[in-house]
């Protein structure tokens, strides 16, 4: 049980989740661009473009945010 509890926190791949009109992204490493229309966020494994409408960033902490809006369409770039 501890080394799935230790796995668990010391996790630094990133994660996606979607909600409706919501998607929280964990352990990203950098915003690089937002507009109402399109975000780009990077990973340590690639980059992460969302696109849609009425985007906004509802939650900034430290490694997890959380986009809202009309989202149509999620790519993940990944590092070769």
């Amino acid at each position: 049980m501890l080394k799935k509890l230790s796995g668990y926190l010391l996790d630094n791949e990133f994660r996606l989740t979607l909600y409706p009109y919501k998607l929280h992204v964990i352990n990203y490493e950098e915003i690089l661009s937002v507009s109402d229309m399109e975000i780009n966020i990077l990973t340590n494994q690639g980059k992460i473009f969302v696109y849609g409408e009425k985007l906004t960033l509802v939650k900034l902490i430290e490694g997890e945010v959380l986009l809202s809006g009309k989202i149509k369409k999620i790519e993940v770039d990944f590092h070769d």
